[in-house]
């Protein structure tokens, strides 16, 4: 089904998966750009409904990226033998940890072909203060004790709350693959979205980089329309529940915000941008959606 499509990373993903999948069970989501790719790809072959369909979009080609972004578990992270698994299946498959040095161990870079590469990213939630078999601070979080070159961190991300929570199923090539749920996918983008578009808005960066990053925050303010657009019956039924189990988290509370702050606003080029990309009708039930999940 997808072997045929334009995208460069499916032949290096679906093996990744497939192994991590079968050695460490339900611990691992997809989620970013990539998640939202491998759905469409799976909404557009098997017709399932959606809250809109694909013929009704103005845009409707699924949007390549080369990099993954992984959520796991804080428990993976913290059982020992997991932990170790995970590097040692990446390695497996040619991903190496990447000379970044902010993303030692919980980044990680295949190169292919000419000049071509895919990065995996591991992220995890914060764990909570009473944990004390890892270490968490505002970059990753990691074993406790150190597990050295011998294990992975996952980068620290508060807004991966809810990963664990109704995660999305889908098939492709007879693969399951783990998709975040849409309401904790809303929290990552719309905060991303916000993030990026403070950062196009600081007069100490320079044009270039303020330029890169007003693009960065239209391509999450569109993500946005896009995990509610992709929204299925079996995930509306259950997103209700979802965002009550959240709504006490800060993030949640935060994205909640962005909603009304930036992507609402009339005064926010990026999200108008992304909004005019679709239909106004169809904006009125992402709307209604989001105030569903957030008020």
């Amino acid at each position: 089904m997808a072997d045929n499509l334009d995208d460069p990373l499916w032949p290096h993903f679906h093996l990744l998966w497939d192994d991590l999948q079968n050695t460490l069970g339900q611990q691992i989501f997809i989620a970013g750009g990539y998640g939202l790719f491998l759905k469409q790809i799976w909404a557009l072959h098997t017709g399932i409904q959606t809250l809109i369909p694909l013929a009704r979009w103005r845009d409707a080609k699924p949007r390549v990226t080369k990099d993954v972004d992984l959520v796991t578990s804080v428990d993976l992270i913290a059982e020992e033998k997991s932990n170790h698994t995970v590097l040692l299946v990446l390695k497996r498959h040619g991903f190496e940890v990447t000379q970044k040095p902010e993303g030692k161990r919980w980044q990680f870079e295949k190169r292919f072909g000419k000049d071509r590469n895919i990065i995996v990213e591991l992220h995890a939630p914060p764990p909570k203060p009473s944990r004390s078999d890892v270490k968490a601070d505002r970059m990753r979080v990691k074993h406790k004790p150190s597990l050295g070159d011998a294990g992975v961190h996952g980068r620290t991300n508060p807004e991966a709350v809810g990963c664990e929570i109704q995660p999305t199923q889908i098939q492709l090539n007879e693969k399951t693959f783990s998709i975040l749920n849409p309401v904790t996918l809303s929290v990552m983008k719309l905060t991303a979205m916000r993030d990026r578009w403070e950062d196009s808005q600081d007069q100490l960066k320079s044009q270039k980089l303020r330029e890169f990053s007003q693009l960065q925050a239209i391509k999450h303010a569109q993500d946005v329309c896009r995990v509610i657009a992709l929204v299925t019956p079996e995930e509306r039924d259950v997103a209700g529940e979802v965002a009550v189990a959240l709504r006490h988290q800060l993030p949640f509370q935060s994205a909640a915000s962005i909603v009304d702050s930036h992507f609402r606003s009339d005064r926010n080029p990026v999200a108008l941008s992304a909004r005019d990309n679709w239909r106004q009708e169809d904006i009125v039930q992402i709307d209604e959606i989001l105030d569903n999940w957030f008020k």
